[in-house]
């Protein structure tokens, strides 16, 4: 299953015709989101609370320091917005003023959809009669609005077939085959990237649906499960061999093709060996955030590693094992709910006699 890249270039022209949103976030909003895309000299930049915009340059502050980045296109005109002058020209831009973005993608074929949230939406589409998922994913809130409209972007379009050692890109029968992805730019700034099209195997069930069936739809067998919860298991270790560690491994970001169980949606990682493949075939985000895991505080709770939560403290999250390998409120019910009568707390207690991290050696 491959794409050329002729073919793809003709089907974008198209396609990105069609795509249109709205958004809930001003200028300030796009200013902030914009700081996470910075390749900081120092990572630890990555942890800004802050950033102030001066003499040309940005500076961010993080803990008990400071350091500068270049200032993209985008920022300079962002900065010049009269609402963001008349309140922190030349001060200090907290970073908690980023408000939570409600707006939605414009319906052009509901019956095309597959999943949509406020910054991405993936598509039904076939290419070259390939059947294949589309995600569009707005790292910039405006894209696709008319303040950043499809004929003032630039598409740059990335195959396998770019990369002649197939190492250069994730290739594993649990991970997601990603047959194409298209970096977004302003047709002013090709730094910047603003968001991604990723064209993707199309797979056939998502896990979430799988465990938590419908009325008269089948229960996964003991079996079935083992051998997803392997599946899952072989993915998550093969990413973080070849540098990848997936921080948002959660029943809906996990699809099954043929019963192969795959993870997909990397928009929450962190990347550990730099590979700049990595970041064209759309499998690792731009920026220091993305390579600084104690600053990635994003994700779902329930399957998200302590750290992401309270940033430097605690271990992985093996959740998404108690949910595959148990009947979903079973699962939801040892994992949340507290056990509040201490009798039944120490006959848990008791039966729980094993040493720390033993759960998964066998």
């Amino acid at each position: 299953m491959a794409l050329s890249k002729e073919c793809v270039e003709q089907w974008q022209e198209k396609f990105t015709k069609k795509l249109k949103r709205t958004t809930s976030r001003n200028a300030l909003d796009r200013l902030l989101l914009s700081v996470d895309r910075v390749d900081f000299d120092n990572l630890e930049g990555a942890g800004w609370t802050k950033v102030k915009f001066e003499n040309g340059r940005g500076l961010v502050a993080f803990k008990n320091d400071q350091t500068e980045f270049e200032v993209t296109l985008l920022q300079k005109n962002l900065i010049s917005d009269r609402n963001v002058i008349e309140e922190f020209k030349d001060k200090w831009i907290p970073k908690s003023k980023l408000e939570e973005e409600t707006g939605k993608w414009e319906d052009y074929n509901s019956q095309s959809i597959i999943n949509e949230g406020g910054e991405a939406i993936v598509f039904k589409e076939s290419i070259e009669n390939v059947k294949v998922a589309v995600r569009v994913q707005a790292f910039d809130s405006a894209l696709y609005t008319p303040e950043c409209s499809d004929d003032q972007l630039f598409y740059d379009v990335h195959v396998p077939s770019d990369y002649e050692d197939h190492k250069q890109i994730p290739n594993h029968d649990n991970v997601i085959k990603n047959l194409a992805n298209i970096e977004i730019f302003s047709k002013d700034d090709k730094k910047d990237c603003l968001g991604w099209i990723t064209i993707m195997e199309r797979c056939d069930e998502n896990l979430r649906e799988l465990l938590r069936p419908k009325k008269q739809q089948r229960i996964l067998t003991l079996d079935e499960r083992k051998k997803i919860a392997k599946g899952v298991r072989n993915g998550i270790l093969y990413l973080y061999d070849i540098g990848i560690e997936h921080r948002d491994v959660k029943p809906e970001n996990i699809l099954l093709k043929d019963g192969v169980p795959k993870l997909i949606d990397y928009g929450v990682v962190i990347v550990m060996k730099e590979n700049i493949s990595y970041r064209k075939m759309g499998y690792v985000r731009r920026g220091s955030k993305y390579q600084f895991g104690n600053n990635l505080a994003s994700g779902t709770a329930a399957f998200s590693r302590c750290s992401q939560i309270c940033p430097e403290h605690g271990e992985n999250n093996h959740s998404i094992f108690v949910f595959i390998l148990s009947e979903w409120y079973t699962a939801w019910n040892l994992l949340f709910n507290p056990v509040k009568a201490q009798k039944d707390k120490q006959i848990i207690l008791d039966q729980l006699k094993v040493k720390k991290n033993s759960l998964f050696t066998n």
